[in-house]
């Protein structure tokens, strides 16, 4: 009797790497455009600077509902600096560094680097 749950449990091993190789079989295309997005080194644009902004730290209050009564969580969001790029007819939102920030001016030539194939 264990003979046979031995040959079912061998079966059963056949079985299962047979489908797990005929899923990637079938992904492979997905997996490679996926891992390929991943691993590939960012395309560098040279840009330039169409418009700068600052957005300020904001500080958020949220309300969460428990049992007995509402408790209030506050939240402060970071300062954010952001430079609108245009590359090769697009436009690109990049956040940068304070520093940076200061330093560079609408005007400026930069270079942004992205993935070629993703949309951003």
């Amino acid at each position: 009797m264990t003979e046979f749950y031995v040959l079912v449990q061998e079966q059963l091993t056949v079985i299962s790497t047979v489908l797990v190789i005929g899923l990637i079989a079938l992904f492979y295309n997905e997996f490679a455009a996926s891992f390929q997005v991943l691993w590939k080194k960012p395309e560098a644009l040279p840009g330039k600077i169409v418009r700068r902004y600052h957005l300020p730290a904001q500080k958020t209050l949220t309300l969460i509902d428990n049992f007995y009564s509402y408790i209030p969580v506050h939240t402060l969001e970071s300062e954010k600096f952001i430079l609108d790029v245009e590359a090769n007819g697009q436009r690109y939102q990049v956040e940068t560094t304070e520093v940076e920030y200061r330093v560079l001016s609408v005007g400026d030539r930069v270079t942004i680097h992205h993935h070629a194939g993703s949309n951003i």
